[in-house]
């Protein structure tokens, strides 16, 4: 065979080796294509979408904002598994099926822990409401394998339902300590890598896919996505996520065992093949009444030995000590000094590792109470006080000296001891119900220091705020500048121009253009733009209705117009207002210079926002400062009197929507809340 011939048959076998690799990949495509329609038939109906209005803290107020996240619906009855990070602060949650339905839903229970929630859909609050909802079953993570197929399901970035699909990459993932360790990961005092370790995968998710269902090929839920690190995804083994799901269903909580121990790897010369090494001891703890002691190594917990060579082993220790019936005494066997110790320990509920905060509004913050949990991390003997979690600027405790802080405690007002955020309301109560204001001495720890200070309460008089009001010029004028003079061939002469005559001036007396130079033959000793304060302050220093000779230049000729100041209309400081804590806002009756500034004629019925707080149920309806309220409910809005009734009305009616007409620089739109009643 000649050189020609032996090229031609090697450009042969590539031609059939590439037909032969394409028609492989399609055939792979076509098989991947009958996975997913087979997944997507089993879990795809049981898919959600999760629309939150979740409440956080901050500056001295709960704020509210718009987050989402995905689930899967679990039982006919319409039970949905997804993270506590979507979930876990909902003050109201929507759900969108497959089908496009939304359908409310109440938060049932969630655990921090282990990032896991359980909220329940509400099937009457449909257009078309079901008797039993389509689901999605378990499966058993214990059996995964890595390079398993899998697909992730969910709804990033808000968006309908989506599925992508990749291969397991690991079972036992922790977060590495080069970025920051098993206890980085901090969910509300949580961390949740002391217990958890994810199934890696590389199914493509982003943000909105925490709470998604991570599915294997016989369309069993096998894990729940929860994090993203290094372009890879992170869930939680089904296995785990069901057992806390089952809890959280049948009692709305998960109990869990505390014995008062931290605990590491073994360190790297030690040679031991078990075990792992307490690093503290909790005073008073179950581990220190039995004996033990920082430095031992426990090879036995409960019957079971313990391993703890690497990183990926602690967690399961600490899950079996989580686990272990709570009031029940186990035996315990330790390594001291390489003796070999048994003990007996009686384990203990651990309880929350943080309570709910709450908004102390007369005091400007926020504070919560104080668990077991945070006793010993701040090394405390005690829970009575209260923890302040944030802190209002320019509110009470703002402005105390000095001022209180976030992780303050709050332990004695006026004396009196406060062993919690109750007994602190109620002596609020009591010390302010005879006065508007009362400034209290309040005693506070801040860290292991005793600190005093005073925090005057209430609210000051605005009736103090009114003012005398005097005569007023009901128009806009300009500076006469030297320049601007001189261009109007007036040179040297001084005064204001009118550049805008507000509705008031309906006489004809004056016209737009006109130049002041004299008011009662004094002149307006005005001529560059810093003199802007001196015609105002002219005209101040006359009466209301009295009649003032103003000399006036007119195209160019000069003469005398004798005009009566009304008075000063009355300032927005001084304008009724009416506020609502619930959905945070505050609104006030227009002013005449409100309407001037929004170019609208006098007779504008409406009420002015005066605050829309962030994070409130207006400010999540897109509602700002400034706009103002023409109709709620499709009730007309007069002035902030309408408004009050009909916001009292509604709080006894607790409608599930609430629908507002609003108006904004020239365009008018409606606004919908639903709020959390």
């Amino acid at each position: 065979m000649n050189i020609s011939q032996r090229c031609w048959c090697l450009v042969l076998v590539v031609m059939l080796f590439l037909q032969a690799q394409e028609k492989t990949v399609q055939q792979d495509q076509a098989n991947n294509q009958v996975e997913i329609r087979k997944v997507m038939k089993k879990v795809y109906p049981a898919l959600v979408r999760i629309s939150v209005v979740t409440a956080f803290v901050a500056q001295g107020r709960e704020q509210k904002a718009f987050t989402s996240g995905s689930g899967a619906i679990i039982s006919p009855d319409g039970y949905v598994v997804t993270n506590h990070h979507v979930v876990g602060g909902a003050k109201r949650i929507w759900c969108t099926l497959s089908n496009k339905e939304e359908v409310e839903a109440d938060l049932i229970g969630t655990d921090a822990l282990c990032d896991i929630a359980i909220i329940k859909l509400k099937p009457w609050t449909m257009r078309v409401p079901v008797r039993s909802f389509a689901h999605a079953s378990w499966g058993d993570s214990n059996e995964l394998k890595i390079g398993q197929k899998v697909f992730a399901m969910g709804s990033p970035g808000a968006i309908s339902q989506t599925v992508t699909y990749g291969i397991i990459g690991n079972l036992n993932m922790v977060i590495p300590k080069a970025i920051g360790g098993r206890n980085s990961f901090m969910l509300d005092g949580e961390a949740v890598g002391s217990i958890v370790r994810w199934i890696i995968h590389d199914a493509t998710i982003f943000g909105g896919n925490s709470g998604g269902p991570l599915v294997d090929l016989d369309g069993k839920i096998i894990g729940i996505n929860e994090i993203g690190i290094a372009g890879l995804g992170g869930a939680i083994p089904a296995n785990t996520a069901k057992r806390v799901a089952d809890s959280l269903i049948k009692k709305g909580y998960v109990e869990r065992t505390w014995i008062g121990t931290r605990v590491q790897t073994l360190l790297k010369s030690d040679q031991r093949l078990y075990g792992v090494l307490v690093s503290n001891v909790t005073k008073g703890s179950p581990a220190e009444e039995a004996g033990i002691q920082s430095g031992d190594i426990v090879v036995e917990f409960n019957g079971t030995r313990i391993s703890g060579r690497y990183e990926e082993q602690i967690p399961v220790f600490n899950a079996l000590v989580f686990d272990t019936p709570i009031d029940t005494e186990v035996p315990v066997t330790v390594m001291r000094n390489d003796k070999e110790l048994k003990l007996k320990l009686t384990t203990r509920a651990r309880g929350k590792a943080k309570e709910l905060d709450h908004e102390v509004l007369s005091w400007g913050i926020t504070a919560r109470n104080l668990t077991k949990l945070n006793t010993v991390r701040l090394r405390r003997d005690s829970k009575k006080g209260v923890f302040i979690s944030s802190v209002r600027p320019g509110g009470p405790c703002g402005q105390a000296k000095p001022s209180l802080r976030v992780g303050d405690i709050i332990t004695k007002i006026s004396g009196m001891e406060v062993n919690d955020l109750n007994a602190m309301l109620e002596l609020t109560k009591k010390l302010t119900a005879e006065k508007k204001t009362t400034t209290v001495v309040v005693e506070f720890e801040r860290r292991k220091d005793q600190y005093l200070t005073a925090v005057q309460l209430g609210e000051e008089d605005k009736d103090s705020w009114a003012r005398a009001r005097k005569a007023w010029f009901p128009a806009k004028v300009q500076v006469l500048t030297t320049p601007l003079a001189k261009a109007l061939g007036l040179e040297g002469k001084k005064g204001v121009r009118i550049t805008r005559l507000y509705p008031q001036l309906t006489d004809g007396d004056f016209r737009l253009g006109d130049i002041i130079t004299h008011l009662n033959e004094v002149s307006i000793d005005a001529s560059n733009t810093s003199h802007s304060e001196v015609f105002p302050t002219m005209i101040r220093r006359f009466r209301a209705r009295k009649k003032v000779d103003f000399t006036v230049i007119r195209d160019g000729k000069e003469l005398k117009v004798n005009y009566k100041l009304p008075k000063s209309p009355k300032p927005s400081a001084e304008m009724k207002t009416y506020v609502n804590e619930h959905f945070e806002f505050t609104v006030r009756n227009m002013a005449v210079m409100d309407k001037i500034a929004l170019n609208l004629p006098q007779d504008y019925k409406g009420a002015l926002l005066k605050e829309v707080r962030t994070g409130g149920w207006l400010s999540l309806a897109r509602i700002r400062t400034n706009d103002i309220l023409l109709s709620i409910n499709g009730e007309k809005i007069q002035n902030v009197n309408d408004v009050k009734k009909i916001m009292e009305n509604l709080h006894k009616e607790k409608p599930s929507s609430v629908v507002f007409y609003v108006y904004r620089r020239g365009t008018h739109f409606y606004a919908e809340a639903r709020p959390k009643w």
